[in-house]
């Protein structure tokens, strides 16, 4: 998973089996609760939702800017069999900060330092 502006791309190797006929693609945010009670303590596969399915080895998902969702995949074959996830921890992709912030941020970062003498 590696993050863009507002969407995380996930990319993984392609099935080796004949019949494969698509991935399903799972995504689950951390929420609240869970950070509250725990840093670590994220999110399952019974948190995650079906958000994606494609035929190929990529997916874009489009979550906005400062993001993070955890994923999961597992392919399908051409009889509607599913494959197991492909871990239990989920893999997280976030995305980055709107530009908008981090001109904010550079902005009072170079108003408080010594480049603005």
């Amino acid at each position: 998973a590696s993050g863009s502006l507002m969407s995380v791309i996930l990319e993984w190797d392609a099935p080796s089996y004949q019949g494969h006929s698509h991935t399903e693609v799972y995504a689950a945010a951390q929420t609240q609760e869970q950070a509250d009670a725990s840093p670590e303590e994220f999110p399952s596969i019974s948190d995650a939702t079906l958000v994606g399915m494609v035929p190929g080895n990529n997916f874009a998902h489009y979550i906005g800017s400062n993001g993070s969702r955890y994923y999961w995949i597992r392919f399908v074959n051409r009889n509607g069999e599913a494959g197991p996830y492909n871990g239990t921890d989920g893999t997280v992709g976030t995305t980055d900060q709107s530009p908008t912030d981090l001109i904010t941020n550079l902005s009072g970062a170079i108003a408080a330092s010594e480049l603005l003498a």
